[in-house]
């Protein structure tokens, strides 16, 4: 029986590059003429494919349908997350507009796509670390948050009194007054709040940091 793992990382001379990564989705890049391939294989295919693209064959032959080509010339916005070692590119298709990302083994492979990017990615790029982006990191928890609190203070309005007067009027109003009652509310409110503010905070933590390479000029 051949136990032969597929290498993670092959590389020949500056015209072929192979990234497998068999936890993750694509699990294997390919960059060869400038293009990057990305395709998800069954795991004991990843040997064979890189035999195969290594003895000369062409993504397409060993991939058929099933990858996905970005040509670094379409790139718009490629973005190196090296928390996760995650790359993340914006290009033209011949359709429009896509996003693809993938994530590579390690921070060494990580950042042998990083040097190619750097060397090719140059005249019409700049190149930059990425900032913390409010939107982006705390976008969805801010909006989430935004409506609990909003909720919480109608809800908080209906089961209180106001001027010494516990208004009962509406089904809404005689349910949180009788089931969870002021006290309900509240404690819905602080623990709600509390677990979307531990949220907030580990978006924050999680924040991705690395560099953003964007097209300046066609």
């Amino acid at each position: 029986m051949n136990m032969t793992r597929p290498p993670r990382t092959f590389l020949s001379g500056d015209t072929l590059k192979i990234w497998t990564n068999a936890r993750a989705t694509p699990n294997i890049i390919v960059l060869v003429h400038s293009t990057l391939y990305l395709s998800s294989i069954k795991k004991a295919d990843l040997n064979k494919a890189v035999q195969m693209l290594s003895g000369g064959a062409a993504p397409e032959q060993v991939f058929g349908n099933y990858c996905r080509a970005i040509p670094l010339v379409s790139v718009t916005r490629a973005e190196f997350d090296e928390r996760r070692n995650e790359f993340r590119f914006a290009h033209h298709t011949g359709v429009g507009h896509a996003l693809d990302q993938f994530q590579l083994a390690s921070k060494f492979e990580a950042d042998e796509l990083v040097a190619v990017l750097k060397q090719q990615l140059t005249e019409c790029y700049t190149m930059s670390s990425m900032d913390f982006n409010v939107l982006r990191i705390w976008g969805l928890p801010l909006v989430v948050l935004f409506v609990h609190t909003v909720v919480c203070f109608l809800a908080w309005m209906l089961a209180t009194p106001h001027d010494g007067v516990l208004h009962r009027s509406t089904e809404a109003e005689r349910w949180l007054q009788d089931v969870p009652g002021e006290q309900g509310v509240l404690r819905f409110a602080v623990s709600v709040g509390s677990i979307l503010v531990i949220w907030l905070l580990v978006r924050f933590l999680r924040r991705p940091s690395g560099l953003l390479f964007e097209k300046t000029s066609t």
